[in-house]
């Protein structure tokens, strides 16, 4: 597992730059399928990128809301680009669209 060097940060805050990761997945997306990647032992952070909109969910199953007017309590991050993922399990994808998605890890 590549570690990130934190320098002057804290072990929950994330630095600017980074090395090339040793953990690294690409994830394609279609429509209403979700996909879980496995967060490998180790990992403290997660760099997500991805060419479209997509939803991500921790350790639970993704719901991608509604078209209609509503305000509930979810689960479910729309487009979320880095994340402190130390004790999180999977993380599951899932988009209404065809998104090719890169996840990064680091310890």
């Amino acid at each position: 597992m590549e570690s990130i060097y934190l320098g002057g940060q804290t072990k929950s805050a994330f630095p600017e730059f980074v090395a090339v990761s040793d953990n690294q997945f690409s994830v394609v997306l279609t429509v209403g399928v979700s996909q879980d990647v496995t967060v490998p032992a180790g990992a403290n952070f997660v760099i997500i990128n991805a060419d479209g909109d997509f939803y991500a969910a921790y350790d639970n199953d993704v719901v991608i809301p509604g078209d209609s007017a509503s305000m509930t309590s979810t689960v479910t991050e729309f487009n979320p680009s880095q994340r402190y993922v130390n004790g999180v399990s999977t993380i599951q994808f899932e988009s209404d669209q065809l998104v090719h998605v890169h996840v990064a890890f680091y310890g």
